[in-house]
């Protein structure tokens, strides 16, 4: 979906998308959903790293 709701400026800059699950949609109590906010965090780090 980012590509529908990110504005896109043309430029000779590397453009990078992630598909990330959405840790606020998901389901169980709230140490549940700490914990996907945490998996998501520590992939965005990975990725970041990787570049």
């Amino acid at each position: 979906h980012a590509k529908e709701t990110c504005p896109y400026f043309p430029t000779n800059k590397i453009h990078w998308h992630w598909s990330l699950e959405d840790p606020a949609a998901a389901p169980g109590n709230e140490e549940e959903r700490l914990q996907k906010f945490r998996e998501i965090r520590d992939q965005i780090e990975s990725l970041i790293k990787n570049i």
